[in-house]
């Protein structure tokens, strides 16, 4: 079975990179005070709320809610919510791996992850949104490599990052897709790499 490329990078951090992580174990969660909710429509209700007033442990717990329930309803919210990184108890340190596709440091996009190949339209729409910040686009990009490890995922993102309109995404974009082929097999990274030379 093909391993993601997320799964893969997990298994090749340097035992430093380790280190962190066994630290970070010790870094739960901030407490959320504000949202009681257990069911995946509470979970949504508050998350369409005005964001600024709500907070962080709330809604990485709510966020939480609906990745474990697979609520469909809650796609188009979570899209809302690819810039927004889990707190935790400990500034700096960030947390747990878990095999996601940012390996639980952005829990909408962990939780997009679910959801298989009946996003990827929206994710090749924000992965193109040039009104959308970095790490959003960013994101989507990890969730769309991650449901679909395959060259022509990776294409589309290089390609998608020659014609950003911002220098800075379309590079990261780009670094992001060439990291990516090295977890394809071998005649597919050679399509890949062809691909990009050709642009």
């Amino acid at each position: 079975m093909r391993l993601t490329y997320l799964t893969r990078y997990t298994r090749t951090w340097p035992v430093l990179g380790l280190a962190i992580f066994a630290a970070a174990s010790s870094a739960s969660a901030l407490t959320c005070k504000t949202f009681t909710g257990t069911t995946p429509q509470a979970a949504l209700a508050y998350l369409q709320q005005d964001r600024s007033t709500l907070e962080p442990a709330c809604i990485d717990q709510a966020i939480g809610i609906v990745k474990v329930a697979h609520y469909v309803p809650a796609i188009a919210i979570l899209f809302t919510y690819l810039d927004f990184k889990k707190p935790t108890d400990i500034p700096g340190l960030p947390p747990i791996a878990h095999p996601a596709p940012t390996s639980g440091r952005y829990p909408a996009a962990d939780a997009l992850g679910v959801f298989g190949a009946s996003i990827i339209p929206d994710l090749q729409n924000m992965i193109q949104n040039e009104n959308a910040v970095k790490i959003t686009r960013i994101n989507a990009a990890a969730i769309y490599f991650f449901g679909s490890p395959t060259a022509s995922t990776v294409k589309f993102i290089y390609a998608a990052g020659e014609r950003a309109a911002d220098q800075d995404t379309g590079g990261d974009l780009r670094s992001m897709a060439k990291n990516m082929v090295r977890y394809l097999p071998k005649d597919e990274q050679e399509d890949c790499k062809r691909s990009f030379a050709s642009q």
